[in-house]
């Protein structure tokens, strides 16, 4: 039977239509954009402002990738241009999409979005660092670090670099912009003291998978390297010894796993006695997981998963290490104690090889 659309009165482009008993909304319109007949459709809409929320942002969108002067593009439609352009030819990795997404939508677009992209000047841009600068939280300390305005800063720059290379614009303003925040760079640093302090706890403290999960990064692996430890991953050795192979990495925007960061990444680290036996406890604990939710590990499954066998979230060793931090009064992060390897292992040099150290 043939769907009956009907109009709603005061909203042009809307009409409702029932299926299967429930009442929905359709959105058309037929818009001419420099001599192209475009047809916006779409149905399934729960009220009338969702549906006319979609056809405005489809028709916005439609108007700002077929600018054909230069002059009339603002941040907003260039941004548009933009991020189609760099999503369609695979320029970005899926964290790199997520980052610039939310630094345009939080804090580029909001203030310039509006703004005629030859309109952005150094005058006006420096005023807003120096808000952001300012900028304040409950607390009243520093809202934003220097890194945080760095990625604000690289993000804008890298829009009107790609204007100037597609001929729209001709320099950028925005070079040579001095970035400084009130607010302090996390420490780096931490003491052999404290350093010895934490893993003891954690050794007395946690077990199996946790205590695993911990420590990789004390042999020098990032964050998104630790979560995407596979079982393939593990390379045991008669002697007891076990080599981890660096491959792949999970992030929150990669849950399933990427490449590592670069062809550097890709390594292979050894691990003493001591760290393979808690490597060794935490793989029985994850094949027993997956045996008791009825499920085979494949090689390419991850290690640390929870009780369901469920790969842990990205975030998991982030509040893993704020529980240690809690319970030690010692503030420490997965990256602190990458940095910790590398500075602990180059003090020893000529003793241990920095890219193979474990704790």
């Amino acid at each position: 039977m043939k769907t009956k659309y009907i109009s709603v009165k005061g909203h042009p482009h809307i009409y409702y239509y029932h299926n299967d008993k429930n009442k929905l909304y359709r959105a058309r319109q037929k818009k001419t954009i420099n001599g192209q007949v475009l047809d916006f459709v779409k149905n399934g809409f729960s009220t009338i402002k969702e549906a006319e929320t979609w056809l405005n942002k489809q028709i916005s969108e439609a108007n700002d990738l077929n600018i054909t002067d230069p002059t009339k593009f603002t941040v907003k439609s260039y941004w548009r241009l933009y991020y189609k352009e760099k999503i369609g030819s695979g320029d970005w990795t899926a964290d790199s999409t997520a980052q610039m997404e939310r630094v345009f939508r939080l804090h580029i677009l909001p203030r310039f979005g509006n703004t005629k992209l030859r309109e952005v000047n150094r005058m006006s841009y420096r005023a807003y660092l120096n808000e952001l600068r300012n900028t304040k939280k409950e607390d009243s300390t520093p809202k934003y670090s220097k890194a945080m305005l760095g990625n604000i800063h690289k993000a804008l720059s890298a829009l009107i670099n790609d204007a100037i290379y597609n001929g729209i614009l001709i320099s950028n303003p925005l070079k040579q912009i001095e970035l400084r925040s009130q607010k302090q760079a996390r420490s780096k640093q931490i003491s052999h003291a404290e350093y010895n302090k934490v893993l003891s706890w954690a050794t007395d403290n946690l077990n199996g998978i946790k205590l695993a999960m911990f420590l990789l990064p004390t042999m020098g692996m990032r964050h998104g390297e630790v979560m995407g430890v596979m079982f393939k991953s593990i390379e045991e050795q008669s002697d007891g010894t076990m080599y981890l192979n660096i491959t792949r990495a999970r992030t929150q925007n990669a849950p399933q796993g990427k490449s590592t960061k670069n062809s550097y990444s890709v390594r292979r680290i050894k691990a003493f006695t001591s760290c393979a036996v808690v490597l060794r406890e935490a793989l029985r604990i994850s094949k027993l997981r997956y045996k008791n939710n009825n499920k085979l590990p494949s090689p390419d499954d991850f290690i640390f998963v929870s009780d369901k066998a469920r790969p842990y979230d990205y975030s998991r060793l982030t509040y893993l290490y704020r529980d240690v931090s809690k319970a030690t009064g010692i503030h420490v992060y997965p990256h602190l104690f990458r940095h910790a390897f590398a500075t602990f292992a180059n003090e020893m040099r000529g003793e241990l090889n920095p890219r193979d150290v474990s704790w």
